[in-house]
């Protein structure tokens, strides 16, 4: 189902829920972002040890642990990115929730 309703209106959110249009994973960054920069060094630093690792002769453990820590680095980077996805919903909620559904206390009052 594309972005607008039959008839040309937008989709509501829960709309594009349901249709499965919502995916905040599926973005990227932008090229000279400091996101690509530093991903770049991470990137080329772990390449070029793995090139000198492979040139070793009796590196294979080193080989292994390399890989395991690149792996479970990016494990650990899946699981703060989900888990700032759900802190950064919940706070978004909690807004929601109190300006909308909390008594408003105000100490101000309308000028009359």
């Amino acid at each position: 189902m594309d972005d607008e309703k039959r008839g040309g209106e937008p989709m509501t959110v829960l709309e594009d829920l349901y249709y499965g249009n919502l995916e905040p994973n599926a973005k990227c960054f932008g090229k000279n972002t400091g996101y690509m920069k530093f991903s770049k060094i991470v990137t080329d630093n772990a390449e070029k040890l793995t090139d000198f690792l492979e040139k070793l002769p009796n590196a294979e453990e080193e080989r292994h642990l390399l890989s395991q820590m690149i792996n479970a680095q990016n494990e650990v980077s899946d699981f703060l990115e989900l888990e700032r996805f759900i802190e950064g919903f919940r706070l978004g909620a909690s807004f929601m929730l109190e300006t909308f559904i909390a008594p408003q206390q105000s100490v101000l009052r309308d000028i009359t």
